[in-house]
């Protein structure tokens, strides 16, 4: 599973049909390592008809879906065997808020940005949007992040009624269908 930090994945290479009396550097390669990563070698110490190492299997907070990720062991161009990891996908779909400031002032404008962190780019995604705040800001009631984009940005507006109020938190909120939603929060002056 990708991300699988907390449980270490393990690879074996083992020499058959070989002289266990001197050591054999084994050269590892991963077709994607952006996806799975392996040291660049493993030794198989005298003795010993195999030896152990660690595959690291990236989180990539990206919406991929399963992968396949050829592993390659070679000892020389023409002695190898590779094995083929599946990479099971563990991240969601998820929508992110942000804005320049934290800080949105009576009568003023904020520029907020929505961010899909993958999913299909072939197509818009229109993201419903709302605030917890109707009395102090206004906010679109969606925006749409274009085909082929992961991001789009929009306005919100604080009211100016001239009543003298308290600071509050304000929040926006995002949400998509079949996305995890967002919420960004503003300290209103």
């Amino acid at each position: 599973t990708e991300g699988s930090s907390s449980l270490p994945v393990a690879g074996r290479v083992t020499r058959i049909y070989s002289d266990l009396s001197t050591a054999r550097t084994v050269d590892l390669l991963s077709e994607d390592p952006s996806r799975v990563s392996v040291p660049g070698s493993v030794s198989i110490p005298v003795g010993s008809d195999h030896s152990s190492f660690t595959i690291d299997v990236v989180s990539d907070e990206i919406v991929k879906g399963d992968q396949d990720v050829l592993l390659r062991a070679s000892v020389s161009e023409t002695l190898s065997d590779s094995v083929v990891l599946t990479v099971l996908e563990d991240d969601q779909l998820t929508l992110s808020l942000d804005a320049s400031t934290t800080v949105i002032a009576e009568a003023s404008n904020v520029s907020v940005t929505v961010s899909r962190n993958s999913g299909d780019l072939e197509n818009p995604l229109t993201v419903n949007l709302s605030t917890d705040s109707t009395s102090l800001i206004s906010v679109p009631s969606e925006v749409v992040i274009p085909a082929g984009q992961v991001a789009a940005s929009f306005e919100i507006s604080s009211v100016n009624d001239n009543l003298d109020r308290p600071n509050q938190i304000v929040q926006v909120l995002a949400g998509a269908n079949g996305y995890v939603g967002s919420s960004f929060s503003f300290d209103w002056q």
